[in-house]
């Protein structure tokens, strides 16, 4: 359990200062902190961010970079999951570059489904998409925003779970 909280990002918004991984671990590193947790989201799955902290000579409490690096990339995690016969959701087994792949999909599947960025993560640029006459609008959104955060518009389409928990 954390005894000291710091803050971070000052002058930045919530969403900045999360993201200022130089300025955690500087602050980190000038008051003697030993091991970070990342928390729940974008930075528990940057393996940077894991092996930064490790770099600069404290704990990462949480997965091995290289792990997260596998789990980070979508395609990775399903073909190690369905390696180990791990069951997965109806998915694209590849990222989808066109509209047309994600129609085709909901086609298929005749379900809603969920648009998300084949390189994303911390849940960010995701589209559910409930009527076919929706799929190709979603598409282009989704993939503008992947390209815009993650650097590649790829997207991978999946059976849509209403509540999984």
């Amino acid at each position: 359990m954390a005894d000291k909280s710091f803050l971070v990002g000052r002058n930045l918004d919530p969403i900045g200062a999360y993201f200022d991984m130089e300025e955690i671990i500087n602050i980190a590193l000038e008051n003697g902190v030993d091991a970070i947790h990342p928390g729940y989201g974008v930075l528990a799955s940057r393996s940077d961010f894991a092996q930064r902290v490790i770099d600069a000579g404290m704990t990462f409490i949480g997965p091995t970079p290289t792990a997260i690096a596998w789990m980070a990339d979508k395609l990775v995690a399903r073909q190690c999951a369905c390696g180990v016969n791990v069951k997965v959701i109806p998915g694209t087994g590849a990222p989808i570059t066109t509209p047309q792949e994600a129609v085709s999909f909901f086609k298929k599947h005749n379900t809603p489904i969920i648009l998300k960025p084949a390189y994303g993560q911390g849940g960010l640029g995701m589209r559910r998409v409930d009527s076919l006459a929706r799929v190709a609008e979603a598409f282009e959104l989704a993939s503008q925003e992947a390209q815009v955060l993650f650097g590649d518009g790829s997207l991978l389409a999946e059976k849509l779970i209403e509540h999984p928990r």
